[in-house]
């Protein structure tokens, strides 16, 4: 963020923003392009493979109130999945938005001092 700062009148932060959006929007543009609407127009199936899925997709339905949400939710073991998940992201957010605050308050001052701290854990 320091060494980008100010340059073609933008803040470091922005800098920062644009240059980590750059790898996702670069393939979302590769994908874009390189996935088709149809499975027949597919390059990347092999025949087997697309008529393998063409039938998978075309095959009725079993039991249509399987793939609801409020069938997932009546199942034990989505329940503790999701509340493992929402554990997991809630530490990982956490600290995520408090370890530079936490390490800046013990001292450090340099942004890249903290940034490196910061990306350890």
């Amino acid at each position: 963020m320091q060494a980008f700062d100010d340059d073609m009148g933008l803040a470091g932060w922005r800098w920062l923003f644009l240059i980590e959006a750059l790898p996702a929007m670069t393939l979302g543009v590769y994908f874009l392009l390189r996935l088709t609407d149809s499975i027949q127009t597919t390059t990347w199936l092999q025949p087997e493979e697309k008529a393998m899925v063409t039938a998978q997709l075309s095959a009725p339905e079993a039991d249509a109130s399987a793939g609801t949400l409020k069938a997932a939710f009546q199942d034990w073991r989505v329940r503790v999945a999701s509340l493992n998940y929402f554990a997991c992201a809630s530490g990982i957010y956490g600290l995520g938005f408090w370890l530079p605050t936490i390490i800046s308050d013990m001292g450090v001052k340099s942004t890249l001092e903290i940034g490196m701290l910061t990306a350890i854990p």
